[in-house]
């Protein structure tokens, strides 16, 4: 059984500005277990609107050093660093080479961004760590961190480590963020859980600007969390259980204010990726903490095109 996936894209050819991948670009599957090695897993290639799963038949090559703890690693979508936190609840960010992937330095400890973060060892809040967001003024990434009065917020800080700054200040807390990432955006929006364990877990997503708290209804702790649909900051694709043996997908307009469930396929679909690919949204999801599948939309439900199986 793997860990909580995390997925990277590359950098368009010509540039380094945030894109949308585009034809023959690969999309990078990455993970760990065990909360100590990132593993490099599988590649998902993109080609004429279809996305093609393929699995590496090398072993998967560990990034940085086996006495670091790499946990809940997460790629930077326009670049070449990656955010993690260590064992003593603190964030860092790290530079990747682009040719390899591996660690410009030894560990990838390059900037300590964040100290007394959540993490999975707090019985009463789901874990997630550190994400990017990314939007016209920048990138940014956006966290769960301690207040003054020991209940988890969420924040936000340059990934040099300046400018720290507390989004949220629920008395009851705010967790597991996830920020969308679009360059034209004016602004990110973050998706997260509010309460503890021992409530309903409501799903709800904010504004960095405001931080006020808006329903995301279906979203629970027991069907995992939800993410943003690759360049933009309206539409985010998450586990959605109303009732039934399975989770499904479900798609959020967020303008509209609109949800729309989208798959109807066996299985407990844990995490959600989205995809905008020359006008079409297509969605991934690690079914059974085990394969990813892949739908396209253009009827529905959407239609499973693909699945995935990262090397054991």
């Amino acid at each position: 059984m793997f860990g909580k996936l995390a997925i990277g894209f590359t950098r368009d050819r010509l540039g380094s500005s945030p894109h949308q991948p585009g034809v023959g670009e690969e999309i990078i599957v990455a993970g760990y277990r065990n909360r100590r090695r990132l593993l490099s897993m599988g590649r998902i290639v993109i080609a004429a609107s279809m996305l093609l799963a393929e699995v590496l038949a090398a072993d998967p090559a560990p990034i940085g050093m086996s006495d670091v703890k790499y946990i809940d690693p997460e790629f930077e979508p326009d670049g070449n660093r990656i955010v993690f936190q260590d064992s003593k609840a603190r964030a860092w960010v790290g530079e990747l080479d682009p040719e390899t992937g591996q660690c410009i330095t030894a560990t990838c400890l390059d900037v300590l961004v964040a100290s007394d973060v959540l993490t999975g060892v707090d019985p009463r809040y789901f874990f997630n760590g550190p994400e990017w967001g990314i939007s016209a003024a920048g990138t940014a990434l956006y966290l769960t961190k301690f207040d003054d009065a020991g209940i988890p917020q969420a924040w936000w800080v340059n990934p040099d480590g300046s400018g720290l700054t507390q989004l949220t200040f629920e008395p009851g807390g705010v967790w597991a963020g996830v920020a969308s990432n679009a360059w034209f955006a004016p602004l990110v929006r973050v998706i997260a859980s509010s309460g503890t364990v021992n409530d309903l877990i409501p799903g709800i997503w904010f504004d960095e600007t405001d931080g006020v708290l808006q329903p995301l209804p279906g979203l629970t702790l027991q069907s995992g969390g939800g993410r943003f649909v690759l360049n933009t900051a309206r539409y985010a694709i998450y586990p959605y259980r109303e009732s039934g043996k399975y989770s499904q997908l479900a798609i959020l307009d967020m303008e509209l204010q609109t949800i729309r469930v989208i798959t109807n396929t066996p299985g407990q679909k844990s995490q959600a990726w989205g995809l905008l690919l020359d006008g079409v949204l297509h969605a991934a999801t690690q079914r059974d903490l085990e394969e990813i599948e892949i739908y396209r939309s253009g009827s529905m439900p959407w239609q499973k095109v693909a699945t995935l199986t990262p090397p054991v």
